[in-house]
């Protein structure tokens, strides 16, 4: 990929940061109580939020060692990613899977309130860590307050509104190599970043076949204007470059190589003010992958250009000892597929979606509410589909101290069918027109205590789906009968002292679906367990972060991914900080198919950080 453009803007800003004042940074301060802004649309304390949910600040997540959102993601209970590439890229043709409580596509992905799946692709790994604020993670069904896809959960990435000026150089084994740049001058926020991975031999392998990762270059530009204490805009660009070749083992020779190369550019308008909140967003991709043969001939080469622009408000009153929150969503998604080899389009299609939705809440006293929420929501294809859904959710909160709490969230919810799923055909899977919406039910009830510097979390969940979307054994999409899953996940934070912090987190349930022989299966992981260890002394700082996964779908191995970062505090503006992926060098397997890859073998980095 040419990247001139960009490493040109990273280094004329490099040269003129002398001339921008310095923003000092904050470091946050252990709070377990944390306040949720993504799971009833306004600031909430973890303790009166009736929905099972996690906040991880942009620190936090970099202490696991990742990257990118989607490789710090795994670290948090209840979360499952799947990939077929190292740390959860995503090839540009299919995205890694992101998994909330088992349910296939049933979570729904947000940059700073705007959805940002298209097509069911999201492309978490190209939202860098260094650009984040904050994520919050509810789970359960969302689907009143923001509409398809969240029925297993809601994840909000939220980026920084103010960076602190700083450069960052990052050099590793296999490849690695980072370069970070951000800068702050009065109200506009900026950060970029090239991020260059390695080869990896045998990401997958079979008894004729293995393939083999060549290396992936990632550049990203973001930048925040503050308009005003009202009003926001945030601009991110992202490219993201793959290689990948698969050789045969009896030959040794290459067989294929596949490239895919991803542009994709974010803008988001946020408006807010006492009774009024607003989002205007855009998300635009334009993707080329081709596979070749030995003999250098493309056999496959396509074009494929997705869209997503809409609008939402809502506007808060109080009537008679109720508060109504009351908005409106309006949302269009378009999707462009041409065939570069045969100069055909393959695919032209669009969806408009419209919402109404209403959400009041009662507050008996201080300790005690109850919120009532339903959402109409309508969907119709540019080939007259039409889909029509009434969703209503009851949510209760109680303090019984006035360090625990109870919940209970009950909620109806579901999932249109993707514009890829709908329409488009291919030789891997045929689309089926007459698809129904996945829909159902869920609930769950959960209990929080607050305990000097600790936090337990208990809760139990249910979930109950029908017309189940898959494909059968002609590669062509059918509702199919149910999904349904039943669990538990449990908690526990604590800061035992100054200098040493803890998190443990379980889950224990069992996702399964129904095949096309109304045969009940498997579908992800049972167990998941994680842990984060965090001990500062002086300018030092380690954190270790693991995730273990057991009795997995098709027959995978356990996983047990370990991380280790270490951070030494050299000056008040310099540090030197180093990551080692993958501390047990183990074979794991990254995906939920019968097809494993394999996580990338350890990796160790060193890097730089100077504030200016």
């Amino acid at each position: 990929m040419k990247r001139n453009l960009t490493r040109t803007i990273l280094t004329t800003l490099a040269l003129s940061c002398l001339a921008l004042p310095v923003y000092a940074e904050v470091v946050p301060d252990f709070d377990l109580d944390r306040v949720v802004v993504t799971a009833v649309r306004a600031e909430t304390k973890d303790l009166d939020t009736p929905a099972a949910v996690t906040v991880k600040t942009g620190e936090e997540l970099q202490e696991t060692g990742a990257k990118t959102v989607i490789d710090a993601l795994q670290f948090i209970e209840g979360i499952n990613i799947y990939s077929q590439n190292p740390y959860g890229q995503s090839a540009g043709r299919m995205s890694s899977e992101l998994v909330v409580r088992g349910a296939k596509k049933g979570t729904l992905v947000m940059v700073n309130g705007a959805p940002i799946s298209m097509n069911g692709l999201f492309q978490l790994d190209n939202i860098l860590l260094e650009n984040v604020e904050k994520v919050e993670v509810v789970r359960g069904a969302g689907a009143v307050l923001y509409g398809s896809e969240a029925f297993g959960g809601v994840i909000n990435i939220i980026t920084k509104k103010e960076v602190s000026n700083s450069i960052a150089v990052v050099t590793g084994n296999k490849g690695q190599e980072g370069y970070h740049l951000n800068l702050q001058a009065g109200k506009l926020a900026f950060s970029g970043s090239l991020i260059n991975s390695g080869e990896v031999k045998g990401l997958t392998s079979t008894a004729t076949t293995s393939t083999d990762f060549l290396g992936s270059e990632k550049a990203s530009l973001n930048a925040t204007y503050r308009f005003n204490d009202k009003l926001t805009m945030n601009f991110s660009h992202l490219d993201d470059d793959m290689d990948k070749e698969a050789y045969s083992k009896s030959t040794g020779k290459v067989s294929t190589k596949y490239k895919d190369e991803i542009s994709t550019d974010r803008v988001t308008f946020q408006y807010e003010d006492q009774n009024w909140k607003g989002l205007v967003y855009g998300a635009f991709s334009d993707l080329d992958y081709w596979s070749k043969n030995a003999a250098g001939t493309a056999t496959s080469n396509v074009n494929l250009k997705t869209a997503k622009y809409g609008l939402d408000a809502n506007t808060s009153k109080d009537v008679a000892g109720v508060h109504y929150l009351t908005g409106i969503t309006l949302e269009k998604e378009t999707y462009e597929k041409t065939n570069l080899v045969t100069k055909q389009n393959d695919g032209d299609f669009d969806r408009t979606v419209s919402s109404l939705y209403v959400q009041a809440t009662k507050e008996f006293d201080e300790n005690s509410k109850l919120l009532l929420g339903v959402r109409g929501q309508t969907a119709e294809t540019e080939s007259g589909d039409r889909y029509n859904q009434f969703l209503p959710q009851l949510q209760y909160n109680q303090r019984l101290t006035p360090d625990s709490s109870w919940f209970v969230n009950v909620g109806k919810a579901f999932r249109l069918p993707t514009l890829t799923e709908l329409h488009y055909k291919s030789d891997v899977f045929v689309s089926n027109p007459n698809l129904k919406p996945e829909s159902g039910w869920s609930y769950e009830t959960g209990w929080k205590k607050q305990t000097g510097q600790g936090l337990f979390k208990a809760t139990l969940f249910r979930m109950d789906f029908k017309d189940h979307i898959d494909t059968d054994a002609n590669s062509i999409f059918q509702n199919y009968g149910k999904f349904e899953n039943t669990g538990i996940e449990l908690s526990w934070e604590e800061k035992l002292s100054d200098r040493f912090s803890y998190t443990v987190g379980a889950t224990y349930s069992d996702p399964r679906q129904q095949n096309q022989q109304g045969v009940w299966e498997r579908a992800y992981s049972r167990i998941q367990t994680t842990t984060t260890l965090r001990y500062t002394q002086d300018k030092l700082t380690a954190n270790l972060a693991a995730n273990y996964t057991a009795d997995r779908a098709n027959n995978a191995p356990n996983a047990l991914p370990v991380s280790l970062m270490l951070n030494y505090q050299c000056t008040p503006d310099t540090n030197i900080f180093a990551t080692m992926r993958n501390v047990l060098d183990r074979h794991d397997v990254t995906t939920n198919s019968s097809s494993y890859y394999y996580a990338m073998p350890r990796t160790v980095e060193i890097g730089v950080k100077h504030k200016f």
